[in-house]
């Protein structure tokens, strides 16, 4: 029963708030499971933030979906991304349609998307220019659902296709084919203890590596590839307002791999004092780890958490080969829940090894972001 519940909750836009066993009149020994549930018709968020650069470029990062429109448990998400000072810089959109396939909590999804990025850059220093486009199919299903542990597996199948130009002239193109097959977990220990982990495994093929002959073939790829990728975080209490919190994120290939399958660092996650996707590479390897001291609610503000963190990581090409790149940072910050719908965060960073890309030097740098929901 407790599963059932779990996986009604898990449909998009769905919430048992709750559930009842009543007695059937005149018909001893048997019950009737009462559930009441709340619909919403219509969700989303608005992220924004001024991580990127030494311009303090602002990022907008946005969501909506559609619950229900063609039955219980069906959606349609839009997905986008661009910066609000550059926006002929970097786009992205996605648009994927849900729906869960039988009564055990198992969900297909179709999804298609498309990203474009250049350099900025004109004249003689050469523009670089990029586009990408997936479709992709994929499938998951609960193997284990209660409250105290879960275990889920996808697997996806996508079709990417990506071209590369230098100056207008079409440089490369890469058309793969990719299987991704998963685990992810969640486990709610004692005293508020939470774990989180996943393990996937990705194989593709580029087509065009099968033409003999095609001058589009990127020559600086494989025309296969395999990586593996994990990630796990650990929250736990320590007792009053304070709680530790830890993360790793990590990817292994021993092959070329295109850039839409590299491990990227910095940003927000990973690399806090640096811009997003600040060093790159096959195989990776971050590490977090952050304290936090919540304080209690008033009249103004829902919550206001003070933290203090520190996070490193690294990047290789093929399976660690070479010196790898490298970058480390610590710093503090105060997260604030405004009311039920928006909340801020402010970030005082500092890089402790690598010269951020955005400025030359390592000098200590102030983040803000904000996010909406509805």
């Amino acid at each position: 029963m407790q599963q059932a519940l779990l996986t009604i909750g898990d449909l998009p836009g769905l919430r048992v708030i709750d559930s009842s066993v009543v007695p059937v009149a005149d018909r001893p020994g048997v019950f009737r499971l009462i559930i009441k549930i709340e619909e919403d018709l219509v969700e989303g968020q608005v992220y924004v933030d001024n991580r990127d650069g030494s311009e303090q470029d602002r990022q907008v990062s946005g969501e909506v979906s559609v619950n229900g429109l063609f039955g219980t448990g069906t959606e349609i998400a839009l997905a986008a991304y661009t910066s609000l000072d550059h926006p002929d810089r970097k786009k992205f959109a996605e648009l994927s349609v849900s729906a869960p396939l039988g009564l055990r909590g198992t969900m297909v999804e179709v999804t298609g998307s498309t990203a474009q990025s250049n350099n900025g850059v004109f004249g003689r220093s050469g523009r670089r220019e990029s586009e990408s486009y997936e479709l992709g199919l994929g499938l998951k299903h609960p193997f284990i659902r209660t409250s105290a542990a879960s275990l889920w597996v996808n697997v996806e199948l996508l079709q990417a296709n990506e071209w590369d130009k230098d100056d207008g002239r079409l440089d490369s193109k890469d058309e793969l084919s990719i299987l991704r097959a998963g685990l992810n977990t969640r486990l709610v220990l004692d005293e508020g203890a939470v774990t989180s982990a996943s393990a996937t495994v990705s194989v593709g093929r580029d087509a065009f590596k099968h033409r003999p002959g095609s001058p589009l073939a990127n020559p600086d790829d494989g025309a296969a590839f395999t990586k593996f990728a994990v990630t796990a975080s650990h929250l736990q209490p320590l007792g009053g307002a304070l709680k530790v919190y830890a993360a790793m994120r990590g990817q292994y290939s021993e092959d070329n791999l295109p850039d839409g399958e590299q491990i990227y660092f910095g940003g927000a996650r990973w690399g806090r004092a640096y811009d997003y996707s600040e060093i790159a590479g096959e195989t990776g390897l971050a590490g977090q780890i952050e304290l936090r001291h919540l304080i209690k609610a008033d009249a103004l503000v829902k919550h206001v958490e003070l933290y203090a963190f520190a996070d490193s990581a690294a990047t290789w090409t093929r399976g660690g080969e070479g010196e790898p790149d490298t970058l480390a940072s610590a710093g503090l910050g105060v997260r604030a829940g405004l009311d039920d719908h928006l909340t801020a965060n402010l970030e005082w960073a500092k890089p402790l090894t690598r010269i951020p890309d955005g400025q030359g030097d390592l000098d200590p740098r102030l983040f803000a972001s904000a996010t909406f929901a509805f």
